[in-house]
């Protein structure tokens, strides 16, 4: 089997509400929003003076929550995982 067939049997399972806690009150006064430009997935965008987060792209990686300057951007696991699912056959 080839790799784009593989890659075709992934699903992805997303949890309908977000796992990630932001505090956007803090969001107002950060001036370089490192988020917005460390995340791999590019989860955070800032639009419009407000920040958007796209959690469901989110590979869970944590980086964010260490790049915040604030450190008031927590990360948690959904129920029952989040991600990729893996069907192999």
């Amino acid at each position: 089997m080839s790799i784009d067939s593989k890659l075709s049997l992934n699903t992805f399972k997303v949890y309908k509400k977000s796992h990630i806690i932001v505090d956007k009150e803090k969001c107002m006064e950060c001036i370089d929003k490192p988020c917005t430009y460390c995340c791999p997935s590019k989860t955070y965008n800032w639009e419009e003076g407000d920040l958007i987060v796209s959690f469901e792209g989110c590979v869970e990686c944590g980086t964010c929550e260490i790049v915040c300057p604030y450190k008031k951007i927590r990360l948690t696991y959904p129920p029952a995982g989040h991600g990729i699912v893996y069907r192999y056959g």
